[in-house]
């Protein structure tokens, strides 16, 4: 049911398995699939032998390996599965079509009624990606279809999806919607729905999307289905009004967390004394509640394209005038002036260095995040600076902007702080060169850095000095403020990103190691 409020309460994460999890996005697929109130508990299967099942609802992102022979009888008792998802192409590579009737003999037997199990099959003769060329020619759909038929079960198509590599990044509804997106023109796979009965029931985004179109007295229509990582998904919506929605369903606690934290702050930035010019670019938060188990969020769609922005709306130094426009008034619109006690040092300083060092566990990390705590503390004790309510993820591609180039909104505010610390969203917003092919270091941190080496560029930066002079934030405290960016990028996001090898790489190994040095000398 949707609802109108929503318990503000902790969000509490499970301490086991991988929370915030989404299978590289498979964990999405049941979306394409029916409720089933009854169990939770989904199993994915990526090989004759090579699976997942979830210890419990899905919304839990709590996802267990096992070993599962597809030739042999399943350890499940007879609808004891809330659903299966299978990855069909994989399949049917490894072990051939031949068991493929007996796999999905077990497969309906375990989840009996509830008529889920979904297979993601190829379609296309010619991949979509020239990667896949290996692909070429191995239409597994057919396969599938003609197995269902033999072992006596019906199937229908709900959807399709898109891939990057092996992670899904969109999805499309093959049922009760138009959608013109490039996911449904260009899918690189089918969703096949099979069950022991026929069955025309909505699958469960199908549901979300009615009971928030009756809730908000319009029709709605699908334009695109994204997923994303830490169990996120965004599905794009058109109005009968003439306007565009986004619906946000949380598939883990990390991206509940993140998607009440991004509503809460929508509303209050409505109820706020801002100026127009920033809250007219801030999206409208508009409802949320629960459906199927799964929490969602409603809010508009704000017009134009996430950045970068064309060089004529940039100052010399390469920044958005607009958007440095726009933070600079959200700062000042908010701040208040606070001297930092010990209190205020735990939340601001103590307590994000302690979940890094906790995600890390090394004894050499210990060491240097000591060093950085220290010279943040020695740097911000009994000094007095505006806190204020920082956007927490302030980068282009938050930024949509104008043909023209003018900001025309600022989206994602899911890490977001009533009370956070000065300069840290316009150094995250910093310009600074692209990125190499192969990302080997993170040069946004590499420019944070020079300014740490020599902190008295900050306060004859054109734009960073003339923003802390506006705000009276302490030309002292910039080296910490500096490296508290850091700190709140990566404590905020760690616990998501701690099975991305290459981003802790990028962002707290190679940091940690010339914070090393920097604070040595």
């Amino acid at each position: 049911m949707i609802e109108t409020a929503l318990s503000t309460g902790p969000v509490t994460v499970a301490g086991s398995g991988r929370t915030g999890a989404d299978l590289l996005g498979w964990s999405a697929l049941p979306l394409l699939g029916r409720w089933a109130p009854e169990t939770g508990r989904w199993l994915f299967l990526y090989g004759p032998s090579e699976a997942w099942v979830s210890a419990g609802p899905l919304p839990e992102a709590q996802f267990v390996p096992v070993t599962l022979p597809c030739q042999a009888i399943w350890p499940f008792e007879d609808g004891t599965l809330g659903g299966v998802v299978i990855d069909g192409d994989a399949v049917v590579r490894d072990i051939g079509a031949a068991p493929l009737e007996q796999l999905l003999t077990e497969a309906t037997r375990v989840t009996s009624h509830h008529g889920n199990v979904l297979v993601a099959c190829t379609h296309r003769r010619v991949p979509r990606q020239l990667r896949a060329w290996r692909e070429y020619g191995r239409q597994s759909a057919g396969t599938w279809r003609r197995a269902a038929a033999r072992a006596g079960v019906a199937t229908r198509t709900v959807g399709s999806l898109r891939l990057d590599g092996q992670c899904i990044t969109d999805l499309t509804l093959s049922s009760g919607h138009t959608c013109s997106s490039p996911a449904a023109r260009e899918a690189d796979r089918l969703v096949l729905q099979i069950s022991a009965v026929r069955h025309v029931d909505p699958v469960v985004v199908d549901g979300m999307i009615a009971e928030v179109a009756r809730e908000i007295g319009i029709v709605l229509t699908v334009d695109r289905i994204a997923v994303r990582k830490i169990g996120k998904t965004a599905v794009f919506l058109s109005g009968s009004d003439g306007r565009r929605y986004i619906m946000r369903i949380a598939r883990s606690p990390i991206a509940l967390a993140r998607g009440r934290r991004n509503f809460d702050t929508l509303a209050s930035l409505h109820r706020s004394m801002l100026p127009n010019s920033v809250r007219s670019r801030v999206p409208v938060a508009i409802l949320h509640g629960t459906h199927a188990g799964y929490t969602i969020f409603l809010e508009t769609c704000l017009e134009g394209t996430s950045g970068p922005v064309a060089a004529s709306q940039r100052t010399t130094a390469g920044w958005a005038r607009d958007a440095v426009e726009f933070v600079t008034a959200l700062h000042t619109g908010t701040s208040r002036m606070v001297t930092v006690d010990a209190i205020r040092v735990t939340s601001l300083v103590r307590d994000p260095v302690a979940r890094i060092a906790s995600a890390c566990g090394q004894a050499e990390v210990d060491e240097v995040l000591r060093r950085v705590e220290a010279t943040c503390e020695r740097a911000l004790v009994g000094v007095t600076l505006p806190l204020v309510q920082t956007q927490g993820d302030f980068t282009e591609s938050n930024c949509l902007f104008s043909s023209e180039g003018a900001l025309t909104a600022v989206v994602d505010w899911e890490v977001a702080v009533p009370d956070g610390l000065p300069l840290l969203d316009l150094l995250q917003f910093m310009p600074v060169p692209p990125e190499p092919g192969p990302q080997r270091r993170w040069q946004h941190f590499d420019a944070c850095l020079a300014f740490l080496q020599e902190p008295a560029r900050l306060a004859v930066d054109p734009i960073m000095g003339p923003y802390m002079r506006t705000l009276g934030v302490p030309a002292g405290s910039g080296p910490a403020l500096i490296l508290l960016q850091w700190i709140t990028h990566v404590s905020d996001r760690i616990e998501a990103r701690s099975d991305d090898e290459r981003w802790l790489r990028m962002r707290v190994w190679q940091p940690l190691e010339s914070l090393g040095r920097t604070l040595r000398d």
